[in-house]
C-alpha cells in the first residue's frame, strides 16, 4: 500500500494488512460506499516520518501544535473514483501555554536580575509583558479551537489517495464481502 500526499509524493510505502481492519468500530460502513477502521499504526512508525510530518503540518494549518498520533484514527473508504482512500481523523497535540509562560518568565527574570543596565532591564520587562500576553492569546485561541473541534466531533479530518496492489485490493474486497455475508446472515 502506498499513501500519497497532495503533491502525489509517496509518504508511506508498506504492506496492507487486512487483519488490521476493525469491523466492530462504530463508524464502520459496509458495501460499495464502505468506511472501515484501519488500526495499523505502522503507518506512523519511526522512520516513516513523511506521513507523520504530513499530519503534523495539517494539524498546524488547523491551528494546533501538531497531531497526537496515539489518539488519531485511520479509516479506509471508497473514494469518488471507486478507489480506496485513507482518511485520518486527527486529534491535536495540546500546547501547555501556562508552563511555557512560566519557563519563559523564569528565564527572562534571571536575565533581568543579572542585568545592570537600566535600558536593558526596561527592554526585558517589556519582553516579559509581551511574552505573557502572547502566551495568554495563544492559550485563548487554542481553547476556542478545541471547543469548536469538540462541537464538530473532536477530530480534524484529512484524506490521502492510496494505491493498493491487485492482491491487496482482492484482500480488501474479500474482507468486505465476508462481513456483508455475516451481516446479512
Amino acid at each position: 500500500m502506498k499513501v500519497f500526499n497532495d503533491d502525489s509524493k509517496v509518504i508511506f510505502d508498506g504492506a496492507f494488512d487486512v487483519s488490521k481492519i476493525d469491523f466492530s468500530d462504530k463508524e464502520t460502513v459496509l458495501g460499495e460506499e464502505y468506511m472501515l477502521r484501519y488500526k495499523n499504526k505502522s503507518i506512523l512508525a519511526l522512520g516513516l516520518l513523511d506521513m507523520y510530518d504530513a499530519l503534523n503540518a495539517f494539524m498546524m494549518d488547523m491551528g494546533f501544535d501538531g497531531v497526537n498520533d496515539d489518539l488519531s484514527k485511520f479509516y479506509l473508504f471508497c473514494g469518488l473514483d471507486d478507489e480506496p482512500c485513507l482518511s485520518v481523523w486527527c486529534k491535536p497535540c495540546i500546547m501547555d501555554y501556562k508552563k511555557s509562560n512560566e519557563r519563559s518568565q523564569e528565564m527572562l527574570q534571571k536575565m533581568y536580575d543579572k542585568s545592570t543596565d537600566e535600558e536593558e532591564k526596561a527592554l526585558i520587562k517589556h519582553s516579559m509583558i509581551e511574552d505573557e500576553n502572547l502566551n495568554k492569546e495563544c492559550a485563548d485561541n487554542q481553547r476556542d479551537a478545541l471547543e469548536e473541534l469538540e462541537r464538530d466531533g473532536g477530530y480534524e479530518v484529512t484524506t490521502f489517495d492510496i494505491e493498493l496492489t491487485d492482491a491487496e485490493k482482492q484482500q480488501l474486497e474479500k474482507a468486505i464481502a465476508s462481513m456483508l455475508v455475516k451481516a446479512v446472515g
